[in-house]
This record gives C-alpha cells, sequence and structure tokens, in this order.
C-alpha cells in the first residue's frame, strides 16, 4: 500500500535538495551519536567522485534521538541519511516504509526522503555478504558461530541465512539467543557446549569490553569483526596469527548498497 503518512510533515520542504545557483544539491547525513568517529563521509566522498557527482553533498550528524527524525529531515532539508547507533530502532518506527529487510530486522539504517515521504531500509546484511563475496568465502560449507544477540548480530544472522548457512548465535543471555535464533531461523547454544573445529567461521558482535568464550582460537579460519575500535577480539588477534575482516570492510559494502538505493533507486 502506499507510505504511511506520505507527505504529511515535509510537505513544505523541497524534498531534501537546496537551490545553489540552478543545481538542486541533495544533502545526506550520517547520523548518530556518537559519531565523530564515522567513515561514511570518506566513502561517499570517494564515490562522488567515481560518479563525478556534483549534485550532493555528505557530512555527519550528532543526533541522539533529542530531535526527531522526520524533524531533522525537515528542518535540515535533507534527501537521505545513513544511520547509526542509537537511533536504528528510532529509525524504524519514523519512517512512512520500511523494506522487507528492515522489517525482519526491527531496524533501518538508510533513509531517502522521495517526494516528502520517508523510505527506510536496512543495508547492513547486504555488507556482511559484500565481506564474504569479497572474500570467496561461502559460508554455507562452514560451521558459523555468531557472539552477541543485538542489531548487528541480527545483520550477521540474516546475511548468513541468505546464503543457506545456519549459523549459531551465542550470547551471555541465552534467552536472547534463542529468541534472536528462532525469528531469523538460527540455532542457539551456550559457549560451553562448543568445540570449535578447524575451518569453522566466527562472528563477533560484541562490544568493546566484553568478555570471550575459552575457546580454541586457532580452529578458525576467519575471525569477522563489527566494531572499529577497543574489539573484544584484539587480544585474540595480537596472540593467533587469523585472517580477520573488519567494520571497515562491512561498512564500505553496506555504504555502497546505501548508495545504489539514494541515487538508482534499487532495494535491500
Amino acid at each position: 500500500g502506499p507510505p504511511r503518512g506520505a507527505g504529511s510533515f515535509l510537505g513544505s520542504s523541497i524534498a531534501g535538495r537546496f537551490v545553489i545557483g540552478v543545481m538542486a544539491i541533495k544533502r545526506l547525513v550520517v547520523m548518530g551519536a556518537p559519531i565523530a568517529h564515522s567513515r561514511s563521509p570518506y566513502i561517499f566522498a570517494e564515490l562522488f567522485r567515481q560518479y563525478a557527482m556534483r549534485d550532493a553533498v555528505y557530512y555527519q550528524l550528532y543526533a541522539d534521538g533529542s530531535a526527531s527524525i522526520p524533524l531533522l529531515f525537515d528542518g535540515l532539508g535533507l534527501y537521505g541519511a545513513n544511520v547509526t547507533s542509537p537511533l536504528k530502532g528510532t529509525a524504524f518506527a519514523s519512517v512512512n516504509w520500511v523494506s522487507g529487510s528492515a522489517k525482519a530486522l526491527g531496524a533501518v539504517n538508510t533513509i531517502v526522503n522521495r517526494d516528502g515521504a520517508l523510505y527506510g531500509y536496512n543495508t547492513d546484511p547486504i555488507g556482511v555478504l559484500g565481506a564474504l563475496r569479497q572474500l570467496a568465502i561461502d559460508p554455507s560449507r562452514k560451521r558459523c558461530y555468531v557472539l552477541g544477540a543485538g542489531g548487528a548480530a541480527a545483520a550477521v544472522v540474516c546475511a548468513l541465512v541468505r546464503l543457506g548457512a545456519r549459523p549459531t548465535i551465542v550470547n551471555r543471555t541465552h534467552a536472547r539467543s534463542l529468541a534472536l535464533a528462532g525469528r531469523l531461523g538460527a540455532s542457539a547454544m551456550r559457549s560451553e557446549e562448543i568445540t570449535p573445529i578447524p575451518g569453522d567461521l566466527l562472528f563477533s558482535c560484541l562490544p568493546p569490553g566484553s568478555d570471550l568464550p575459552t575457546w580454541d582460537w586457532n580452529a578458525f579460519s576467519w575471525l569477522f569483526d563489527s566494531v572499529y575500535y577497543a574489539s573484544p577480539l584484539e587480544p585474540v588477534a595480537s596472540v593467533h596469527s587469523l585472517p580477520r575482516c573488519g567494520a571497515q570492510e562491512w561498512l564500505y559494502w553496506q555504504a555502497v548498497a546505501a548508495f545504489k538505493i539514494f541515487f538508482r533507486g534499487e532495494s535491500d
């Protein structure tokens, strides 16, 4: 059906564009709190350069939820936004329409303003898919363990299930693992029930300061990390010489997907 409340709160704006001379410039942001560490502006600057785009600008916007997302779009004349912590759930409830991936995850990380209506998407699973494809890894042929049961873990599980894998979720609160597994078609186990074997893949979605299971880390063929700094995997990586894929790779591919949504009308 039509988007919820389309045009109800943005009708007086110019749908995310402001004019310099005769050129309509599309304003885009990455919003969240904290936000200064975000690499998204650099990625989009490079994409704008590659495609010789002069009609778009992209910058960071500190937003902690005290101002509503529709109000920010309206007041700042935004065309699009990438959304990070702590706003993904808020974004899901703030847009007029949500994509299938966003519905499955209950979170939105990409918003585009189309004629006064806000459309929400979630490109986080595509970030994981892109990293796996770049490394030529087929997770359906390997045992995959996902540490954590929050939003990042949900995106990883969603991506792995799309590729035919049946990931196992491991979280300190086992009830959360079971709930996420049941919702996304995965399985859940306690860390003490798991004995990694050579070739297994590990996807860590734990925040800084989290405790790690007491596993044989040398069994894993790859470590995938969802955080940029102070990762719980740092001590492991410093001791064990294991291939590691960091959050930068995930961010790049989800940003490329967001770029296609913004400027080519593609979906997630």
